[in-house]
C-alpha cells in the first residue's frame, strides 16, 4: 500500500509484513518490506536520499531490525513504543529452543550509527514497558547514535491519544 500524504509532502508506503508470524520480520515479512520499497522506488521515482523507516509496536521492532540489517537503505529511523524482542527460532549464535532465546534488536543498534534515530515511549505502556525502551535508548546513546528520545508521561501503548496530549519527560 502506498499513498501520498499531502500534509507531510511525502509518499507513505505501508508493507503489511506478509506471512507475518513468529519469527517476526524475517522471511516473507522481510521480503515484503524490501519488495515494497523497490516497487515504490520504481513506480514513483522516489529520492533515495529521503527514505525514512517508521514503525510502532511490533512495527518498531521491524523498523529496528530492517534498519539494522540494511542501514544504507534509509536516511532516518523513527520508532514509537517499539518492542525489543521476539520469540525466535534462531539467534546470532545459531539455532536454539525458540521459547528460551528471543531475538533482540540490541545487537543491531550499532549498525544505525549513520542514521538519525527518533524514539518515543509511553511511561505506562503495558506491552512495551518503559524499562525496555529505556534500555534501547541507553544502548543507542552508548553506541554514539544521533538519537532523540521522548517519554510521554502517563502514555500507554503507542500513546493511545495524540502525542501532543502528553507532556514529555525527557
Amino acid at each position: 500500500f502506498a499513498a501520498f500524504d499531502r500534509e507531510a509532502g511525502a509518499l507513505v508506503a505501508s508493507p503489511l509484513g506478509r506471512g507475518l508470524q513468529l519469527p517476526s520480520w524475517r522471511g516473507y515479512g522481510e521480503a515484503d518490506v524490501l519488495e515494497v520499497l523497490d516497487a515504490v522506488r520504481e513506480t514513483y521515482h522516489t529520492d533515495r536520499e529521503r527514505q525514512a523507516l517508521i514503525g510502532g509496536s511490533q512495527g518498531g521492532f521491524g523498523s529496528f531490525r530492517m534498519a539494522g540489517l540494511y542501514p544504507d537503505l534509509w536516511n532516518l529511523i523513527n520508532v514509537e513504543c517499539p518492542v525489543a524482542n521476539e520469540a525466535s527460532s534462531s539467534n546470532p549464535q545459531g539455532h536454539v529452543q525458540p521459547s528460551l532465546v528471543p531475538f533482540t534488536v540490541d545487537v543491531l543498534i550499532p549498525s544505525l550509527i549513520n542514521l538519525p534515530l527518533l524514539m518515543g515511549s509511553g511511561t505506562l505502556d503495558p506491552l512495551a514497558p518503559i524499562t525496555m525502551n529505556q534500555r534501547l535508548r541507553d544502548a543507542a546513546f552508548a553506541a554514539g547514535l544521533d538519537a532523540r528520545y521522548t517519554e510521554y508521561l502517563f502514555g500507554s501503548h503507542c500513546f493511545d491519544l495524540a502525542n501532543a496530549a502528553y507532556p514529555y519527560t525527557n
